[in-house]
């Protein structure tokens, strides 16, 4: 083994250090983009966008609608 100094990627993942908050994030950025890429066509990407959604926009999600416990989560 060798040390390669800061990790920048792991397992297809993006990693992120934020010292501040001292936590490390994980994103999957660069395989979502490949996925939507390969679905639309250019015309498409830039009619949708890369910030749409299939959610519904209207629904107003508040914090009262987050489960409480165990019970309340769906297994998927």
């Amino acid at each position: 083994m060798k040390d390669l100094g800061e990790v920048n990627h792991v397992l297809g993942c993006e990693v992120f250090k934020d010292l501040q908050k001292e936590c490390i994030h994980l994103t999957q950025r660069r395989y979502i983009l490949c996925t939507v890429k390969h679905f639309l066509n250019t015309e498409q990407l830039l009619t949708t966008g890369t910030n749409a959604s299939p959610m519904e926009s209207s629904i107003h999600l508040i914090l009262l609608m987050c489960p409480t416990d165990q019970s309340d989560i769906v297994n998927l």
